[in-house]
């Protein structure tokens, strides 16, 4: 095999080694923008859970009832939370992501322009 052939071996490795990464990230986006929309349910229920439980309140409760909404909100506010961490640990992953494409896409484009020049 001559070198011409060798490096667009490698061109075409390094390309599909493009591709895969460009794939992860792609399906990496479509992960954070799902995390990203459960928070906003989230936040949303959680908002209009508190808004029914002044108004309950206003209209009085027995203790038992007041003790088991807060409670409740106690545990939705851990579920919000804990999606916030989501969101968050999916942008780091993206950005991760985004380098590993990158320097894939960059290699890939050094080895394009060498066989071009064979």
């Amino acid at each position: 095999m001559v070198r011409s052939e060798r490096m667009q071996t490698v061109a075409g490795l390094a390309k599909d080694h493009e591709d895969r990464a460009a794939q992860a990230l792609a399906e990496l986006r479509r992960q954070y923008e799902g995390s990203e929309l459960r928070l906003e349910e989230l936040q949303k229920f959680q908002g209009e859970y508190q808004q029914r439980m002044e108004t309950l309140g206003r209209e009085g409760m027995s203790i038992q009832q007041l003790n088991q909404h807060r409670r409740f909100n106690e545990r939705l506010g851990g579920a919000v939370a804990q999606q916030r961490r989501v969101v968050e640990e999916m942008k780091r992953r993206i950005e991760q992501q985004m380098r590993s494409w990158s320097e894939a896409s960059a290699k890939r484009h050094a080895l394009d322009e060498t066989v071009s020049r064979l």
